[in-house]
């Protein structure tokens, strides 16, 4: 099964479709992409109470051929009083979401979400805001 799932992808590389395998895909957003999804997770937020902002970060690959490698993103931020709660309730949560903490603020990084799932995010912070029911 793995050797025929290498064998799939590196077919998609010699095609010269590389963009269809989704780490390539998500490695190689350009950065409007990246903002213009931040932008509307941010409109879809405050729709739901949420107050945030958006600003460029720098996010780490982290695996395989690149443990190191850093790229530059856009992510909501959000300033909560406890955001070690709020992402504990965020992973938790019937979506289960993933954030990090940068200067004491919950960061979103847009990389690796889809326009599809943006709703379904936003919905998922606003119910892991402590305060909120969950």
């Amino acid at each position: 099964m793995t050797v025929a799932a290498l064998e799939a992808t590196l077919e998609l590389y010699r095609d010269g479709r590389p963009r269809a395998v989704p780490t390539y895909r998500l490695l190689t957003q350009k950065p409007e992409e990246l903002r213009a999804r931040a932008l509307k997770l941010q409109g879809l937020l405050e729709g739901q109470g949420v107050a945030a902002r958006v600003e460029g970060v720098v996010g780490q690959v982290g695996g395989g051929a690149m443990p190191l490698a850093r790229l530059p993103s856009f992510a909501c931020i959000l300033n909560l009083e406890k955001p070690e709660t709020f992402l504990d309730r965020l992973r938790g949560g019937d979506v289960p979401v993933i954030g990090r903490i940068t200067d004491g603020e919950a960061v979103l990084d847009v990389r690796c979400l889809s326009e599809e799932e943006l709703e379904s995010v936003a919905q998922a912070v606003a119910a892991a805001i402590p305060g909120n029911p969950p």
